[in-house]
């Protein structure tokens, strides 16, 4: 899978073992404050890379498998 991010550039993202603020926002399901959100909430693990901020590929996908299960209007009645 790969994603174009600023600049028109393509990142290959299946090789890639942590994800920029940028990445996830094209991934979803948040936007950029809502990453930081996650982060400052502490609904995700974030890393400091020098200056950057990343997520591992496993913490993305631990919060992503940690998401409410979505109940259809009728299975509830």
């Amino acid at each position: 899978m790969s994603i174009k991010i600023a600049g028109g550039n393509k990142v290959e993202l299946a090789i890639k073992p942590c994800l920029s603020i940028a990445e996830l926002v094209e991934l979803g399901p948040l936007s950029r404050a809502g990453w930081f959100n996650a982060i400052r909430d502490g609904r995700v693990t974030a890393r400091k890379l020098g200056s950057r901020t990343v997520v591992l590929r496993e913490d993305y996908e631990r919060f992503l498998r940690g998401l409410p299960i979505a109940r259809s209007a009728r299975a509830a009645a």
